[in-house]
């Protein structure tokens, strides 16, 4: 249909093609704006406007301030600029980041608008980021729930380093049933292998983006703020590698700092909030659970490694005798902490017993935390990708797989899926690591238990018939 303004044309076709027995499309040409003058000349800007003068097609209450859309694509302009392997995608929207014609010429054939098809753009960005560059795609909350698939079997699957920016994301008063941008955080965080991060302020946004950009380890959407353009109060994170951490806040501190006592990780960030509590509240008690502790590999040896959890037991145990007054209290302390010695040291010698009266004394593991079964007689190799021996280590797992010694690679129970190991064809068994329990685990497992259950779990390996 040629004309299709025209509502006669239009029904002649649809007459047309109304009693066919087959499929037909019906191609209809219209004119955006079509008898309003304004938005006939200016099709970009008056796809979506606030209340605006008919006359002159002007918005009536203007906002002239400082903009995220504009603050982001003002960043992208001079990052592509910078590095001419970044690229901004936009399925369509391009005024959603301000990316007026102007800009985009500016910004080249590094700047490229896939249409309506997100599907499409989540797609082509990874394949982009395969072959090195570095893509950012941009679209609305409530797009991104058309590219669920491509997310999760494109970019995650295959831990595409792509930067996925989520824009008019919140609770909003222009927000309507088709626009609601609430969806985004329960669809995204429950990808595995997506990084999903909100930053909550101008800072901490391009913070997050550059850190985005210029890693190569995973796939991550951000979440740009709403509601104004807020600054840091103090200095931002500009790495943001230590995924699925938490970070307390002033807020958070000056809530603490009520409490009467702050029990803490010290090989940890959170030795960083002693100083401020303790300025807020000279009365704090505080108690270092790693207290004279060191761990060599990862952190959640502390919490695995029966004898590291028998010290940080200890550190809670003589900070409770040093603060508290009552006898009773002090005396039912002690004796729960003599009998979990004598539960960790009967675990520690179980383990010591049956690891040494195996057939095989190697496994492989995908992550360090494991490492500290070193501790009894075994040669541990890991395939995490932070452990200085990896690329050492492949060849020999390789080896042991070749020569069919290998039957499993131990990995985490919090383990969703990790490219890196699929190419290895043997088994993967999971281990307990006590961060991924149900509530029902709670209820019915304990420490003890769990590692009896990794006990057997890893002499299906060290007592493997071939």
């Amino acid at each position: 249909v040629k004309h299709g303004n025209d509502l006669r044309e239009v029904i002649t076709a649809l007459k047309e093609v109304k009693n066919i027995g087959h499929p037909v499309v019906v191609h209809v040409c219209t004119i955006k704006g079509k008898g309003y003058e304004y938005a006939e000349t200016h099709k970009e800007k008056t796809h979506w406007v606030r209340p605006f003068e008919i006359e002159t097609g002007e918005e009536k209450n203007p906002f002239n301030g400082e903009r995220y859309d504009r603050i982001m694509r003002d960043y992208l302009i001079q990052k592509m600029k910078a590095d001419k392997k970044v690229t901004t995608m936009i399925a369509a929207v391009p005024d959603s980041l301000a990316f007026s014609q102007k800009y985009r010429i500016e910004a080249g054939e590094q700047f490229i608008d896939v249409g309506i098809a997100e599907e499409h753009a989540v797609s082509m960005a990874a394949g982009l980021s395969k072959n090195g560059c570095k893509p950012v795609f941009v679209t609305m909350s409530t797009f991104f729930q058309r590219t669920y698939d491509q997310i999760s079997q494109e970019l995650c699957i295959n831990e595409m380093p792509v930067t996925l920016l989520v824009i008019n994301a919140s609770v909003y008063s222009v927000n309507d049933v088709t626009h609601i941008g609430i969806f985004d955080i329960p669809m995204m965080s429950n990808i595995p292998n997506l990084v999903y991060l909100a930053p909550t302020n101008k800072q901490e946004y391009l913070a997050m983006m550059d850190w985005s950009i210029e890693q190569n380890q995973y796939p991550v959407a951000i979440r740009a703020p709403r509601n104004g353009v807020f600054y840091a109060k103090n200095d931002v994170d500009v790495n943001y590698s230590d995924i699925n951490k938490y970070k307390i806040t002033d807020t958070l501190i000056k809530k603490y700092d009520d409490n009467d006592m702050y029990i803490f990780d010290g090989l940890t960030k959170e030795r960083n909030y002693v100083k401020p509590m303790r300025n807020q509240n000279k009365n704090l008690k505080i108690i270092d659970v790693t207290n004279d502790i060191t761990y060599q590999h990862a952190n959640e040896d502390l919490w695995l490694d029966p004898s590291s959890l028998l010290s940080i037991a200890n550190n809670i145990r003589k900070g409770f005798n040093e603060y508290l007054n009552a006898t009773y209290l002090i005396d039912e302390i002690n004796n729960n902490y003599n009998e979990l010695k004598i539960d960790l040291t009967s675990l520690e010698s179980k383990y010591r017993e049956e690891l040494a009266n195996t057939k095989y004394d190697t496994i492989v593991i995908s992550d360090d935390m494991f490492l500290f079964l070193e501790n009894y007689g075994l040669n541990v190799i890991s395939l995490d990708k932070d452990n200085e021996n990896y690329d050492k280590n492949i060849i020999e797992v390789k080896k042991l797989i070749y020569t069919g010694y290998l039957k499993y690679i131990f990995i985490p129970d919090t383990y969703t899926n990790n490219n890196n190991l699929n190419n290895y064809s043997v088994e993967k068994l999971k281990l307990n690591t006590l961060s991924n329990l149900t509530d029902e685990q709670r209820e019915n497992y304990d420490y003890i238990s769990l590692m009896n259950e990794n006990l057997e779990t890893l002499k299906k390996q060290l007592n493997y018939e071939e």
